[in-house]
């Protein structure tokens, strides 16, 4: 094989590499082959794709999974116009919602499915982009937003003594016409879009179900079953949007499987509320300090977030917790310094290998998985970009038509 980026790796990663080829795992073949140089410059993605590329032609082997091809708007529409029932969107989070609001702006009615009985009530995640600001302007919630959101001045990298090396500035209003960043309680937002939810008299919800199984056959409609506390029940859908998160049910009706781009940490999660005075620069800190990396952002007037990653055992007390924080505040004994949630994470990288088949789709965190360093959680990546989300909405349909909820 005429490469040198294939010439350099030693016989047993070339091994590694074709095994992972066989088995039809193309990004994580790229990436060990990326990784096994051991310094910079390293190849780019992009370069290890080619190669990977061109030992699939060397040892014969096919792409077992396709990209399904795009179907023509006005079919699908006359399809789902002639089916029964309504779209089915299985998950009420930011991203659910959000797509339900926007389809019921094209005149789409929905039921979304639920297993939590209200808001999930603590912190998870705190930013977003102008991008996502837009797509919340479309779906008619973007002023109740600005009201409890809190623009960000940026990014600062912070070497382990606290150092500035680089700083990236955000604008208080980008090309998009909002703050190219801004902070933000998940409980809250999600609130917003609940409260938007209710006024729409195309959506439905339906909390405290659990989404058993999903499937479709042909060109009829696609069946849901759900569990609620007085048995099973079925929906006959004309399209269903998988916004189940990365235990997504939905994705097994997709036939995807992960593609694991390796990277996974275990990282300490604290969010705060204090009246003491921090010390913040109204951006967030990224610790680049090998031996404990950290993120700090403030989120609210009185709200903040820190970010650890630690040994698997490692004991937060009071006075680790003193020390951990000691470069942005001072917790002295019995000073005002409210632990609003403690949680440990595992951060991965992984995307499914397909998003749709047929009428399902799979969004958000059902489709990918991105580790939230230099603020990557709610960002047009995570609640769907919005050229994509345009294009669930239209292929779900413009105009269901009247249909059948064949609930039991």
């Amino acid at each position: 094989m005429d490469s040198p980026i294939w010439a350099a790796l030693s016989a047993a990663e070339r091994s590694a590499v074709d095994e992972l080829i066989r088995r039809d795992h193309r990004l994580p073949a790229a990436v060990r082959m990326r990784e096994a140089f051991p310094a910079e410059p390293r190849p780019g993605l992009y370069e290890t794709l080619d190669v990977v590329a061109e030992r699939y032609r060397e040892l014969g082997v096919s792409f077992e999974r396709r990209p399904t091809l795009p179907l023509d708007l006005t079919t699908l529409t006359e399809q789902v116009e002639a089916l029964p029932g309504r779209t089915v969107i299985v998950g009420a989070g930011p991203v659910g919602v959000t797509a339900a609001l926007l389809l019921a702006r094209h005149g789409v009615r929905s039921v979304v499915l639920e297993r939590h009985q209200d808001v999930y009530p603590l912190p998870r995640a705190v930013a977003t982009d102008d991008e996502v600001r837009r797509i919340l302007q479309a779906a008619g919630v973007d002023e109740e937003f600005d009201a409890i959101a809190r623009p960000a001045r940026g990014l600062r990298l912070l070497d382990a003594r606290h150092r500035v090396m680089a700083e990236f500035p955000r604008a208080a209003q980008g090309a998009h016409g909002f703050p190219q960043t801004s902070m933000f309680d998940q409980p809250a937002l999600e609130r917003v879009l609940r409260a938007a939810l209710a006024r729409a008299p195309e959506c439905e919800l339906r909390q405290g179900v659990e989404v058993t199984g999903v499937e479709q056959s042909g060109a009829g409609p696609v069946q849901v079953t759900y569990r609620r506390a007085k048995g099973d029940h079925v929906l006959l859908a004309a399209a269903v949007l998988g916004c189940d998160g990365a235990g997504s049910v939905t994705r097994a009706a997709v036939g995807s499987r992960w593609e694991d781009l390796r990277f996974e940490e275990r990282w300490t999660v604290i969010d705060v509320r204090t009246s003491l005075p921090v010390h913040c620069w109204e951006g967030v800190d990224q610790v680049c300090d090998p031996a404990r990396p950290a993120t700090f952002m403030r989120i609210g007037e009185d709200r903040y977030r820190w970010e650890f990653r630690l040994p698997d055992d490692a004991r937060l007390d009071h006075e680790r917790l003193r020390e951990l924080v000691a470069p942005w505040v001072d917790l002295s004994p019995g000073a005002d310094f409210e632990v609003v949630r403690q949680a440990q994470y595992t951060f991965r990288a992984r995307t499914a290998d397909r998003w749709r088949s047929g009428r399902v789709f799979l969004l958000g965190d059902a489709a990918h998985l991105t580790p939230p360093f230099i603020r990557h959680e709610n960002s047009t990546d995570h609640l769907c970009r919005r050229p994509c989300r345009r294009r669930v909405v239209q292929r779900v349909a413009r105009e269901p038509g009247p249909g059948r909820d064949c609930s039991s």
